[in-house]
């Protein structure tokens, strides 16, 4: 997550955008350090057994990938973070099923 949050800040200083793609970019950067303290609480959750707790901090970070995608398909641009939101995706979602699993 704070990989492709590294990204994103890197595509925003990088060169002249387009106001809606500069507009995407940082909505997706905005999603991902929400989503990047949910995943710190759920790690939290998990350490006291508060596995509930945990999946619902991490359903949220599940969501931000797609969400941050929405903004582009809506715009009808591409996205240029399209593949770290795919496994950004996957691997949350490895997390939370890991989760659910536990408790």
């Amino acid at each position: 997550m704070i990989h492709i949050k590294k990204e994103v800040k890197k595509l925003l200083k990088a060169k002249p955008l387009e106001r809606y793609t500069q507009s995407c970019l940082e909505t997706c950067r905005d999603l991902y350090s929400s989503s990047i303290i949910d995943l710190k609480n759920s790690v939290e959750a998990i350490k006291d057994g508060g596995y509930e707790d945990a999946k619902t901090w991490m359903s949220s970070a599940v969501d931000a990938p797609g969400t941050c995608e929405d903004g582009f398909q809506e715009g009808g641009i591409r996205s240029p973070i399209s593949e770290e939101d795919d496994e950004l995706f996957q691997l949350t979602v490895i997390a939370l099923a890991i989760t659910s699993l536990l408790g």
